[in-house]
């Protein structure tokens, strides 16, 4: 029972530098808890991303009169949840131990606590390591509000156990998991009020594009209380009832059939033994240097348990990066967050790369040039009717990206090609003479460039020499 690598934690992290470690001829086993596909693939990702499949169809149907189909369609939405489950069950069967164990990693379920830094005791085995690989992930972290804990409260956890789309949804917390739920969840009848401590939802993401996306959520349905600090719940007549109190100290009640929490996330790092060992911890998870590695030379840590984005996309990278500084170090590499990007896949999505307006001004102060292009300016936005939506690209004093934010349909395909060109560090007005096939809404930052190329030629200095000749 020696490896070359132990990672524990089979979720999006874990599974990949698995998979990792053993492209590189490295004997691996995978110590997992529950199941392989952690979060992601159980309560997260799959069965959210599941939900918003089935709530795009029932807006599509409800809204099918736009575009000239006419009946009058009864919905019936007790299978949703069973095709969300079927969709999670899918993913699994490509992660199961039998399917890792014909690529050459070892599967090990259960419990364990680390005896020193080679050696972990799960029940009555020892496992003895050379490489170590912490990536166990994070859960719903649940505040402390008076008589919460009374009441049968959902998080994420257990959102997707529920055998039908309820009649009425409180969500506390607009964050990316409170503000997607929502959306969903409305547009599958559910009546849904989100109440947020902060002024606004979705408080990380451009303040324009969330304007617009608040506007038209609440448009849809989505009832949006924002200011407001939940101080109490407690079960009244078959529903839970939230006591809030906003910035003004008046009292506000809420009720729905269930509540959701999803005010953030805690690391899971309780019950290893890291202390005993030397791994340094803090409120956030495990403590990493640039290279991943802890504070014990042959233990490293990804994902969530570690921060400081909690996406699975991050996770992957941060895994390929632990497992290459781990067993090749001679060419350490280095954890650059500098090119993060996310989507927050509400209805319409909202995706970000890099700097906000609000964050580059005050990093740049007005150095910066920020070019707006609406969704309606795209013909496929309007053969979709798929209006609402605009891209913000914020260049630097040279042209250059150094943020974009797309609120609309497909923005989360719009994003990468903006990623690209803010990683190869090219002008922004170079997108223009990039070939975009039409129509399509990748069309929406290619006319915003023609407007960055025309700021450029106006900027040069042969273009002004000419224009003063011409006008003697």
């Amino acid at each position: 029972m020696r490896y070359d690598l132990l990672v524990v934690g089979g979720g999006a992290g874990g599974l990949t530098a698995a998979k990792t470690a053993v492209g590189f001829g490295k004997k691996v086993l995978i110590l997992e808890k529950n199941k392989l596909g952690g979060e992601c693939t159980w309560t997260g990702c799959v069965p959210s991303k599941a939900l918003i499949k089935a709530a795009q169809v029932a807006h599509d149907i409800k809204y099918a009169g736009q575009v000239g189909i006419k009946f009058d369609p009864v919905f019936k939405t007790d299978g949703v949840m069973n095709y969300v489950r079927s969709i999670v069950q899918d993913i699994y069967n490509t992660q199961t131990p039998e399917k890792l164990k014909q690529i050459g990693i070892d599967v090990l379920i259960g419990n364990g606590q680390f005896i020193d830094a080679h050696r972990i005791q799960v029940a009555n085995q020892t496992i003895s390591f050379d490489k170590c690989i912490i990536a166990t992930g994070s859960r719903p972290f649940v505040p402390p509000i008076e008589r919460l804990k009374e009441c049968s409260y959902l998080t994420n956890e257990t959102l997707f156990d529920l055998k039908e789309i309820p009649q009425s949804m409180l969500i506390l917390g607009g964050g990316a998991i409170g503000a997607e739920m929502a959306s969903a969840l409305n547009r599958l009848g559910c009546e849904v009020t989100i109440v947020e401590m902060q002024p606004r939802i979705l408080a990380k993401e451009d303040e324009e594009l969330v304007k617009i996306l608040s506007d038209y959520m609440e448009k849809e349905g989505v009832r949006i209380k924002t200011g407001m600090r939940a101080t109490r719940a407690e079960s009244h007549n078959g529903k839970i009832r939230l006591t809030t109190v906003d910035s003004q100290d008046q009292t506000h009640e809420f009720e729905a059939q269930y509540l959701l929490v999803a005010v953030g996330r805690s690391p899971n790092i309780k019950g290893l033994g890291l202390d005993q060992i030397g791994v340094q911890t803090h409120k956030k998870g495990i403590v990493v240097n640039n290279y991943m590695r802890t504070s014990v030379s042959n233990i490293y840590a990804i994902g969530d348990v570690v921060g400081p984005y909690l996406f699975s996309h991050i996770a992957w990278h941060q895994a390929v990066t632990a497992v290459r500084n781990a067993f090749i170090p001679i060419f350490k590499k280095r954890m650059s967050y500098k090119n993060i990007m996310w989507v927050t896949f509400t209805a319409p999505e909202l995706a970000s790369v890099g700097l906000t307006e609000q964050e580059a001004r005050k990093q740049y102060g007005n150095k910066i040039t920020v070019y707006r292009q609406d969704y309606t300016s795209l013909d496929r936005a309007h053969t979709d009717h798929a209006l609402i939506g605009r891209g913000k690209f914020i260049c630097d004093a040279h042209g250059r990206l150094i943020g974009a934010q797309v609120l609309g349909k497909r923005a989360g395909e719009v994003i990468h090609e903006l990623q690209l060109l803010k990683v190869v560090g090219k002008p922004f007005a170079s997108l223009m003479n990039v070939i975009h096939a039409y129509p399509t809404y990748s069309e929406l930052p290619w006319y915003a460039s023609k407007q960055a190329f025309k700021d450029r030629l106006e900027k040069n200095w042969l273009i002004q020499l000419a224009r003063r000749f011409i006008s003697r």
